[in-house]
C-alpha cells in the first residue's frame, strides 16, 4: 500500500496525484501523532532539532573543507538565516529538515572514505563499507524527500574536485574516464606503456603535456575502451601530478560508484511515480501552462529570483502561487537581465574555481555544487512543479550558499591581513630610490608613485612626507615645504613633520619658527635625536648662557641615550671651549675623532695629511 500513495495519501495512478513519494518524513508525523496528538508544540519541536541537527553536521562537513573558524562562520550564517523560516516553523517543512540531515551524514561518509586513499588496499572493506552507507543514506534522504538523492552528484563532484587536475579540461576529459570499462588484457597496458614519451613543459607550477602526446593517447584509450590503460600511460608519462597518478594507479575513482547508484536510484523513483508527471494548474504555477518562450523565460527567471532571496532575503512570501511573479512575455523584459546575471555568475564562478589553487578549488566546486544541484528538481527547468517559489525548497541549496559566503569572507580577510595596505608598497619603492640617491633618475618614478598613492587616498600622510623628504633631499626646499605643511594639516601628532619643517625653516634662515618647531617635535617625543641635536644648534648659535646651557642638556640626554654621535660629541666640544674647559673639550673632540664612520674622523685625517705633505 505504501508504495502506492504519495504524502497526501492519493494513488500515484491518479492524476491528482502529487507525485510526492516521502514514506519517512510520513513515519516521524505518525510517531508525532501516536505520542501527543494533534497537538502542534510537539511537531514544532522536532522541526527545531532537526535543524540543530543540520546545523552540527553541515558544521562538520565543512570542517573537512576550511579552516575551523570559516566553517564556524558558515555554520552560524546557515543556523540563522532568514530563508530558513518557512522549513523550520512550517510542520511541513519537515521534509526539508530530514531530507538534509540524510544528505549531509550520506556527503559526511562519503567524504571519510576516501580519507586514506594512499592505503586503499589495506582498507578496502572499510572504504565499501562507507561507500555503501552513503547510498542508504542517499536512499533515506530520498525517501525523505526527492531532493535528497542528489547528494550522490554531489559526491561526484566533490571527487572530481579532490584531483589535482591543471585544467577544466582535463577534469571533462577526466567525467569521460569514468564510463569507460575498468578491465583489459596485459598486452593493451603494454601497448599504452610503449607510448613514446611526450615533451612536457612548466605551466604554472604543473607538468601539462603536448597536445599531440596527450591526443595519441587518449585515442589508445578510447581504442581499448580503458581506464587502466590511460591511468597507466599517465603514470608513466606524468600527465598529471606524480600523487595524482599514484591515486588513479592504486585506486578506483569513488565517483564511479557514486554515479552507479545515483542512475539506479533515480530510476527507481520514477517508476514509483508511474508513466505520467504530475498535473498543476495554472493557479499553482501560472508559468507552467505559458506558451513558449515564455515558459522557458519565466523558469530562468524564477532561478534568478530564488538566487535573489539567498542574497537579499527580504521580501519574503508564505505563498508565492498564482500571479505573485508576473510571466516574463518578451525578451525585452528588464528581469532578463537578472536571469542574465544570474547565469554569468556561475560561469565566472566556476572558470575561477577550476583556475584556483585545489586549497580553494574544492571548497568552491562543492559549494556550486550544493547550490545548484539540489536545487534542479525544484527549478522547473526539469519538470514543471507545483509552485512558483516555495521558500523551504531553498533549504539545501543555502548549504552552499552559506560555505560560498564564508569561503568569500575568508579570502577576503586574508588579502587584507597579507595587504593591510597596498599604497605602502608605492612608497616602499619611493623610498629605496631615494635612499640609494639616484635622485635625478628616480625623481619620474617617485613622483608617478607619489600621484598613485594620493588618488588612492588623498589623506594618506605618509605619501606627503615621504615626498617631501625627496624633495628636501633635492634641494627643492619650497615645494617640501608645502608637502610637510600639508602633511601637519591631515596629522598633528606625528613629530617627524614638524621636525622636518623645522629643518626647512632653519635653512632659510628662518631660526626662531624652526626653534618653534623643534621644540613641538620634542613635545611629542622627547627623545627625538634630530629635533635634540638642531634645536641644541641653535640654542648654541644663539648665544645666551642660558640658551647654551639648555643645548648642553639636549647633547648630554642624545650622549646618554646610549648612541655613539658624533655630532653631538663635536658640540658638546665646542661648548666646553666656549666655558675653557680645555680638558673636556678635549675628551669630547676624541669621541668625535674616534667615533666609527665619523666624517668629522675622515675630515681630520685628510688635514693631518695635507699638513705632512706641506712639511
Amino acid at each position: 500500500m505504501a508504495l502506492t500513495l504519495d504524502a497526501f495519501f492519493v494513488r500515484f495512478a491518479q492524476e491528482q496525484s502529487h507525485k510526492s513519494y516521502r514514506p519517512l518524513t510520513v513515519l516521524t508525523f505518525r510517531l508525532n501523532f501516536a505520542v501527543h496528538g494533534l497537538d502542534p508544540f510537539g511537531y514544532h519541536l522536532v522541526n527545531v532539532l532537526l535543524h540543530a541537527l543540520v546545523c552540527l553536521l553541515y558544521h562538520r562537513m565543512c570542517l573537512t573543507l576550511l579552516p575551523s573558524w570559516t566553517s564556524l562562520l558558515a555554520a552560524l550564517l546557515f543556523s540563522a538565516h532568514p530563508i530558513h523560516t518557512e522549513a523550520v516553523t512550517s510542520i511541513v517543512g519537515r521534509a526539508e529538515l530530514l531530507s538534509a540531515a540524510f544528505f549531509l551524514g550520506a556527503l559526511l561518509f562519503y567524504i571519510r572514505s576516501g580519507a586514506s586513499t594512499a592505503v586503499f588496499k589495506e582498507q578496502a572493506n572499510g572504504h565499501w563499507r562507507r561507500c555503501i552507507a552513503t547510498f542508504v543514506l542517499a536512499t533515506a534522504a530520498m525517501l525523505c524527500k526527492e531532493q535528497g538523492i542528489t547528494v550522490l552528484a554531489v559526491c561526484c563532484i566533490y571527487e572530481l574536485a579532490s584531483y589535482p587536475f591543471s585544467s577544466a579540461e582535463n577534469i571533462l576529459f577526466a567525467l569521460r574516464l569514468t564510463s569507460m570499462q575498468r578491465n583489459v588484457g596485459e598486452d593493451a597496458a603494454n601497448d599504452a606503456r610503449r607510448l613514446p614519451l611526450c615533451h612536457r613543459r612548466r605551466e604554472n607550477g604543473l607538468f601539462a603535456d603536448d597536445l599531440r602526446g596527450l591526443a595519441v593517447r587518449r585515442a589508445a584509450a578510447r581504442a581499448t575502451g580503458s581506464v587502466k590503460v590511460y591511468f597507466e600511460a599517465a603514470a608513466n608519462h606524468s600527465f598529471l601530478l606524480p600523487a595524482c597518478a599514484e591515486r588513479l594507479r592504486t585506486q578506483q575513482p569513488k565517483s564511479r560508484p557514486s554515479f552507479r547508484a545515483f542512475c539506479p536510484s533515480v530510476v527507481a523513483r520514477i517508476q514509483i511515480n508511474g508513466p505520467h508527471l504530475p498535473a498543476f494548474n495554472r493557479f499553482d504555477n501560472p508559468a507552467s501552462v505559458a506558451a513558449s518562450p515564455s515558459r522557458q523565460l519565466t523558469y530562468n527567471y524564477l532561478a534568478a529570483l530564488n538566487a535573489w532571496l539567498l542574497v537579499f532575503p527580504f521580501d519574503l512570501c508564505c505563498d508565492w502561487t498564482m500571479g505573485t511573479v508576473p510571466l516574463v512575455t518578451s525578451l525585452v523584459d528588464l528581469r532578463n537581465l537578472g536571469t542574465i546575471a544570474l547565469y554569468l555568475f556561475l560561469v565566472v564562478v566556476t572558470r575561477a574555481a577550476l583556475r584556483s589553487e585545489e586549497r580553494h578549488r574544492k571548497p568552491l566546486l562543492v559549494g556550486l555544487s550544493l547550490v545548484c544541484i539540489p536545487y534542479l528538481p525544484a527549478s522547473n527547468l526539469i519538470h514543471p512543479v507545483g509552485f512558483v517559489i516555495a521558500e523551504r525548497v531553498l533549504y539545501l541549496p543555502s548549504l552552499g550558499f552559506c560555505l560560498l559566503v564564508a569561503q568569500g569572507f575568508s579570502l577576503l580577510w586574508q588579502q587584507q591581513r597579507a595587504e593591510p595596505d597596498d599604497i605602502r608598497g608605492h612608497l616602499n619603492l619611493g623610498r629605496v630610490l631615494t635612499t640609494m640617491r639616484h635622485y635625478e633618475k628616480a625623481e619620474a618614478a617617485f613622483l608617478k608613485l607619489y600621484q598613485e598613492a594620493i588618488s588612492l587616498r588623498s589623506d594618506f600622510t605618509d605619501a606627503y612626507l615621504n615626498r617631501g623628504d625627496f624633495l628636501l633631499r633635492m634641494n627643492r626646499t619650497k615645494e617640501a615645504e608645502a608637502m610637510y605643511e600639508r602633511a601637519l594639516e591631515l596629522d598633528e601628532s606625528n613629530p617627524d613633520l614638524y621636525y622636518n619643517l623645522g629643518v626647512i625653516l632653519m635653512d632659510q634662515g628662518r631660526n626662531d619658527e624652526a626653534m618653534a618647531l623643534f621644540n613641538r617635535a620634542l613635545e611629542l617625543d622627547p627623545d627625538h635625536e634630530h629635533a635634540l641635536l638642531n634645536s641644541a644648534l641653535l640654542l648654541q648659535e644663539a648665544g645666551t648662557a642660558s640658551q647654551k646651557k639648555m643645548a648642553n642638556e639636549r647633547l648630554q640626554k642624545v650622549v646618554h641615550s646610549g648612541k655613539r654621535d658624533e655630532r653631538a660629541y663635536f658640540h658638546l666640544a665646542m661648548l666646553a671651549l666656549d666655558k675653557k674647559d680645555a680638558v673636556a673639550a678635549e675628551n669630547w673632540l676624541r669621541k668625535a675623532v674616534l667615533s666609527p664612520c665619523s666624517p668629522i674622523a675622515r675630515e681630520f685625517v685628510a688635514q693631518v695629511v695635507n699638513f705632512r705633505m706641506l712639511l
